[in-house]
């Protein structure tokens, strides 16, 4: 069954190799948040190394906000220079939806995404890093919000608009592939039970490169 374009683009990741550092970012810590519950905080060191932390959540999977608090008071005190927060779109849902089931399923994912992500912000703020927009200075403590496409399509990891019938675990897979080719030596499991790294903790890594780019070139 044709799902998409004859040609142009293939679901098979092509990863021609890391992607290159922007000059004198490497000399500091550039970190990356994936909202959600399912989402992480990953923090690069200049020697390439990554630590992780696990969005924090209580055995009835709500927010832990203190917890939250905490793991940026953590990026704070290793001297991260700057956090890339992935901001929430807003969910829009087709005109005359005919299934109700599915627009509040859209719907319920789409508030708790942004709660999640409101609460990321307001544990960075907490913990002492301060909000900047695209034209001010990175560093020293600071945060920004990027959109989901335009980050996702800077780093390489989104579909055409009008390829059809993707299922969104193939979109993952490019993350995957993009975040395990600039890192081959961290492990982006979860745990050492998991077949595939993490497409979650993959995206939080992968918005920390997006926040070095953005700041120390001109074409992000």
């Amino acid at each position: 069954m044709k799902v998409g374009p004859a040609d142009g683009f293939s679901l098979a990741p092509v990863v021609t190799g890391p992607l290159d550092y922007p000059e004198d970012s490497n000399e500091f810590i550039w970190a990356g948040i994936d909202p959600g519950k399912s989402g992480y905080a990953v923090a690069v060191r200049p020697d390439a190394t990554i630590e992780t932390w696990k969005a924090p959540v209580d055995a009835e999977n709500d927010y832990i906000l203190a917890d939250m608090i905490q793991v940026a008071r953590a990026l704070k005190s290793m001297g991260v220079w700057h956090v890339t927060l992935e901001a929430q779109q807003p969910t829009r849902l087709r005109p005359g939806q005919k299934n109700p089931n599915i627009a509040n399923s859209a719907v319920r994912a789409s508030f708790m995404t942004g709660y999640g992500f409101a609460c990321w912000e307001m544990a960075l703020t907490a913990a002492g890093f301060r909000k900047i927009e695209k034209d001010e200075e990175a560093g020293g403590g600071t945060y920004a919000l990027a959109w989901p496409s335009h980050w996702k399509k800077k780093m390489g990891i989104t579909v055409p608009k009008d390829f059809k019938g993707v299922r969104e675990t193939e979109v993952k897979n490019l993350a995957r592939a993009r975040a395990t080719a600039q890192w081959p030596n961290h492990d982006f499991r979860v745990s050492s039970r998991a077949h595939l790294p993490s497409p979650d903790q993959c995206e939080a890594a992968l918005l920390a490169l997006y926040g070095m780019g953005r700041y120390f070139r001109d074409d992000v």
